[in-house]
């Protein structure tokens, strides 16, 4: 339902599979010597993933595994409700959960309201985060917490571009999540940010185009970039748009957060035995200037210890 999202134009709807099918694609998979899984799904709810978790522990399936997780909507209200979710938390964790990913988005509830169309607020992610961050606790089980915001945002009045930054930022040293990723406000084709002109958005009718057909390159400057055809939010141009998400970036790695690492991203790092925040950086460090320079060899190095790990 996000107003970002384009799930509801592909998908006019979902269900929740079996969890013997799951179990049973698991094995296949075992056996052909994976041991390293990310759940395709955008949003695995800790009931439901602890459902699958009992039957990967019941069956002794050996396994390392990546989930997306909503944040809980008023998790916060009940104390039973929050340990369930503690206790729901802590058998995927000793199921071989090792990271979680969740959007949070905006620590500004009016944002994420009016302008993201989610329904959790800032308590109910704080809670959820708190909740994993327990059950870790519980198990002694290490896990990490990729956290995404959106950033620069499209406004409402009496919020600044300003206030999002300093809310955010206060919110992250707060949660203090494992890895935050920043993300610019992009009006994907068929979502309400796309659609609707009450966002702020200026799309020029050779957007997707030129948009498609660009060859871009990872960690180019974006003052490099070719003109994006006049795409601008608020009267902000995309260029300058991408350099306030770049602005956030910077402020979130003085805070020692690595940032854009998600939660597949964690699956490799345990795979290569890098540990707490030195070696979170140290991985960002290796493979950004693999990614810079064009010239792979930490990365073919990384991926045959994690293939091996596998």
């Amino acid at each position: 339902k996000c107003n970002f999202c384009t799930h509801s134009h592909f998908y006019p709807g979902y269900f929740q599979r079996q969890v013997g099918e799951i179990i049973e694609e698991i094995e296949v998979m075992v056996k052909q010597g994976i041991g390293l899984f990310k759940f395709a799904g955008s949003e695995t709810p800790p009931q439901f993933g602890a459902k699958i978790a009992k039957e990967i522990l019941n069956k002794k399936i050996k396994i390392k595994y990546a989930v997306g997780c909503r944040a809980i909507h008023n998790i916060g209200e009940s104390e039973e409700f929050f340990e369930s979710i503690v206790k729901d938390f802590e058998l995927m964790l000793r199921a071989g959960l090792i990271a979680i990913f969740m959007g949070g988005e905006c620590a500004n509830d009016q944002i994420n309201k009016n302008i993201m169309n989610k329904e959790a607020n800032k308590n109910d992610i704080t809670n959820t985060i708190k909740a994993f961050r327990q059950a870790q606790k519980n198990t002694r089980i290490t896990a990490y917490i990729s956290l995404a915001f959106i950033y620069p945002t499209p406004l409402i009045e009496g919020i600044t571009l300003k206030n999002v930054f300093d809310e955010d930022i206060k919110f992250i040293k707060e949660v203090l999540p494992d890895s935050a990723i920043i993300s610019p406000s992009t009006p994907f084709k068929n979502t309400n940010w796309y659609k609707e002109k009450k966002f702020g958005f200026n799309i020029p009718k050779d957007f997707i185009d030129i948009f498609m057909k660009y060859e871009y390159v990872l960690y180019k400057p974006p003052s490099l970039w070719p003109s994006a055809g006049g795409i601008s939010l608020n009267g902000m141009e995309f260029k300058e748009a991408l350099l306030e998400c770049e602005k956030m970036r910077r402020a979130v790695e003085k805070l020692g957060i690595p940032t854009d690492l998600s939660d597949e991203y964690f699956l490799m790092i345990e795979a290569l035995g890098y540990k707490d925040k030195e070696g979170l950086m140290q991985f960002k460090k290796e493979t950004s200037i693999d990614l810079t320079s064009g010239y792979y060899k930490n990365i073919e190095k990384m991926t045959n210890k994690v293939n091996k790990y596998s």
